[in-house]
């Protein structure tokens, strides 16, 4: 495929020019692409065709500003960080957040290597995910603007990922100790959007964080939480106009009026 020509875009990124590989840019290029593309499954939602294809993402995502899910966000986030030189390892997780045991391989993240350390970048968890790059150093606990986020293994599942929630420690995610291929992730998508069971296919989901709060819809609502996922506000949406500004003033993503109406029309129905 065509390379993505990222200089075209990084202005959307509040950026002039793309870093050079280090820790700093790392998180320089995390936190702006994550305040520029949220966490979004209008398309699952509403049935409407999902591809792994980067040209098909870039066309959706930077040209047609709008979100995407794990599949769509990260791997776009991966071409952006290689484009800049990092070195990059896609790496398939299974979700534990508000399940009560491991699901199937479903959430791509991103391992990448900066500086002798290993990473785990992630801007496409729909919840609770990673604000920053965080170091894959197993049973240290790290803080992030005062949250805490702990890495350990976890014979035979791999690295698990949990974070300090509630006065407790939740798993969001488990990294699978597999050499992922580009099929793995079609395969992950093609399932996540089809399977019955799929909340995707039944709930609206969308994350957006601004720098300093996390914008949520869940369903019909508006929801503002801290950076410790604590909820602050909530506003339940009376009509799909107001839905729609939601996402135009508090996600900054376009969303074309067939879609908007489409997800209403599932909302309403659920």
């Amino acid at each position: 495929m065509t390379p993505i020509d990222w200089y075209r875009y990084l202005g959307s990124f509040g950026l002039a020019e793309l870093p050079r590989p280090s820790e700093a840019s790392l998180a320089t290029l995390l936190g702006a692409y994550r305040r520029a593309v949220p966490f979004e499954n209008m398309d699952v939602l509403i049935g409407q065709p999902i591809s792994c294809d980067l040209a098909y993402i870039a066309h959706k995502i930077l040209d047609g500003r709008r979100g995407g899910w794990c599949f769509e966000v990260n791997l776009l986030l991966a071409d952006l960080l290689r484009s800049s030189g990092f070195d990059v390892t896609l790496s398939l997780a299974r979700v534990g957040y508000r399940r009560p045991g491991l699901g199937p391989l479903s959430h791509l993240v991103l391992v990448v290597r900066s500086e002798e350390r290993n990473w785990l970048v992630d801007a496409g968890f729909g919840g609770p995910g990673p604000l920053t790059p965080l170091v894959l150093n197993p049973g240290e606990v790290e803080d992030v603007w005062g949250c805490q986020w702990r890495i350990d293994v976890q014979e035979p599942d791999g690295l698990t990922l949990s974070r300090w929630l509630e006065n407790q420690w939740q798993r969001l995610y488990t990294l699978a100790p597999l050499t992922i291929l580009p099929i793995d992730i079609e395969v992950a998508s093609f399932f996540l959007s089809q399977w019955p069971a799929s909340p995707f296919r039944r709930l609206l989901i969308a994350v957006a964080f601004d720098g300093q709060w996390y914008w949520c819809i869940e369903d019909r609502s508006l929801v503002q939480r801290d950076v410790h996922w604590k909820e602050v506000s909530r506003i339940s949406f009376i009509d799909v106009g107001q839905m729609t500004s939601a996402f135009e003033n508090r996600f900054a993503i376009h969303v074309p009026p067939h879609i908007s109406q489409n997800v209403w029309t599932c909302l309403s129905a659920a």
